[in-house]
């Protein structure tokens, strides 16, 4: 949080104050114990709780002003370091050039256990995994642009050629596809055979839930359990059968994207929190075609309340849930 001088504090946010002895001053001019005093006293007391709650015009102004001031500046940062990033892919990719990387992408939505999946891809030797090339929001990821496939296939290539490691690559929403008007089948054609883990959730009413509480705490992972933040939502049918309905269309298409079956695998979160271990071992490295390794993760679950008790109205929609725990991409119609 910004704070302000003490000097600059105190001359916005306060005024002068007159002192309190023009009040007894006031009060001895009626005689003592008189009604007339005491309804006076009474009306000051009053006056000084109030004006103690209301924020002076002054005060309200330099609020504002220092909100628009931050803000400026957060998007002048975001800027310099966009404009560094880019000129740091650009020198690389010009300079320390390596075609011989493997391209690897984990395709998830949205509380899916993307963040967790691709902690757990680095602490793998020789896997070297980024966050998200094509999310607009970070100052890393690509800015939509009219006609800008082109440009975005070589910010891809430019960001897996900086990463260390053989196997690189970054999650990808699949969603961010059709915000950048390209299509997961011209994407996996402008690249050497890449691979691609596609995660989903068994339990579409948990992730729904899990979304509702990141949006409303603001809270997207956490490393530790004491940082955790929670709140109590409600669920709306509705808006769980669209998320339900988006999760099929997405994972269906890119199921259905021609030429990548051989080169996409699809695993469930569920699988991932019950065993990673063993999911690795039995999935993923053959998968990735590499040695088996120890995986871990600094990242915490979010979420560890009951689902009833996260949930204010679980009691009323507990017999409507049936189809919204057990989703399976490859089986779920669209």
């Amino acid at each position: 949080m910004l704070t302000l001088p003490a000097d600059v504090r105190h001359s916005f946010f306060y005024r002068y104050k007159r002192p309190v002895t023009h009040r007894l001053i006031q009060v001895d001019r009626v005689a003592t114990g008189s009604p007339e005093a005491h309804e006076l006293c009474k009306r000051q007391q009053s006056y000084d709780k109030k004006s103690e709650n209301v924020m002076p015009v002054d005060s309200q102004t330099s609020v504002g002003l220092w909100k628009t001031v931050k803000k400026s500046l957060r998007k002048a940062s975001k800027r310099t370091a966009r404009l560094r990033h880019q000129a740091s892919l650009r020198w690389n990719y010009v300079v320390h050039r390596d075609e011989g990387k493997q391209p690897l992408f984990l395709l998830a939505r949205q509380r899916t256990g993307g963040n967790m999946v691709l902690d757990y891809l680095r602490s793998i030797p020789n896997v070297s995994m980024a966050h998200e090339f094509l999310n607009p929001v970070f100052y890393y990821g690509f800015r939509p642009r009219k006609n800008s496939k082109e440009s975005l296939l070589l910010h891809v290539r430019r960001s897996i050629n900086c990463l260390p490691g053989e196997h690189c690559g970054c999650k990808i929403l699949i969603g961010q596809f059709p915000l950048h008007d390209i299509s997961l089948a011209e994407f996996d054609a402008a690249l050497p055979e890449p691979r691609y883990l596609l995660l989903y959730r068994r339990d579409v009413f948990r992730q729904f839930v899990s979304l509702k509480i990141a949006h409303q705490t603001k809270q997207y992972l956490a490393n530790a359990s004491e940082k955790l933040r929670t709140t109590d939502v409600e669920v709306d049918m509705d808006e769980l059968e669209d998320l339900y309905q988006l999760n099929a269309t997405e994972y269906r298409s890119a199921l259905d994207t021609t030429g990548i079956n051989q080169r996409c695998l699809p695993f469930a979160y569920e699988d991932m929190v019950a065993d990673p271990q063993r999911l690795f071992d039995s999935e993923l490295f053959p998968f990735l075609d590499i040695e088996s390794a120890r995986v871990s993760t600094g990242l915490v679950k979010q979420s560890n309340r009951p689902i009833e008790e996260s949930v204010r109205n679980f009691r009323e929609i507990e017999c409507k849930l049936s189809k919204y725990r057990n989703f399976d991409p490859v089986l779920s119609p669209v």
